[in-house]
């Protein structure tokens, strides 16, 4: 992740990341509906485009809520404000501003989530 603005792209990919992982879990062959269907029209390359081509689910929107969640419980008041306005798109100017601290403190917040994220997804692929 190269720009910081890219925290809800990477909240998303986790997401994606743990809903690939529920429905591996649900389309394996020993318990799959398909092989129930008498028409077999599923195709995985398909199947895995639909995912991101649509809304969201209320399963998928819970997961991210939960995610979100979980990433911002331990943090301190002014750090889950300047996260909250991150994944809202503003800037960290705007972000400094607005949680009353230096841009240089918006930096370091945000590196700090983006590092504990990233180890998050290595922990779970």
């Amino acid at each position: 992740m190269r720009d910081w603005d890219d925290l809800w792209a990477l909240l998303t990919r986790m997401t994606l990341h743990k809903l690939g992982i529920h429905i591996a879990y649900h389309l394996a062959e020993c318990r799959s509906i398909l092989r129930e269907s008498e028409e077999h029209v599923y195709q995985k390359d398909v199947a895995s485009w639909n995912v991101l081509a649509r809304e969201p689910t209320p399963l998928e929107a819970m997961i991210l809520s939960e995610t979100v969640e979980e990433l911002l419980r331990p943090l301190n008041s002014r750090d889950r404000t300047i996260a909250m306005l991150a994944l809202q798109g503003y800037t960290r100017h705007e972000i400094a501003e607005q949680a009353g601290c230096t841009e240089r403190t918006v930096y370091r917040v945000l590196a700090r989530l983006r590092h504990q994220m990233q180890r998050a997804t290595n922990a779970a692929g």
